[in-house]
């Protein structure tokens, strides 16, 4: 399970904790929700090629290390991102 952290204007997640964080990510969620997952996935890199980020590499493997823990496998959760970024204009 992991805690939540939700933007108050658009209700998006902002932020994934591991444990209660008292006044902000008090939203408990399954590591498979789709709401998780999908802020978890790493970002398409970008057109122009340039390598993704650190901060994009430690959310992959955030996301990952999720997978090991319980819920989707490592192919599922590679499957949904690749879907997600397919589908983008």
């Amino acid at each position: 399970m992991s805690y939540v952290e939700r933007d108050s204007v658009s209700g998006e997640i902002k932020g994934v904790y591991r444990q209660l964080q008292s006044g902000y990510a008090e939203e408990e969620l399954p590591d498979n929700h789709p709401d998780v997952v999908a802020f978890l996935a790493p970002k398409p890199i970008p057109p122009n090629g340039s390598n993704i980020d650190n901060a994009e590499r430690k959310t992959l493997a955030m996301a990952l290390a999720l997978a090991d823990v319980g819920g989707l496998t490592r192919a599922q959760i590679k499957a949904l991102y690749k879907a997600k970024y397919d589908s983008l204009p």
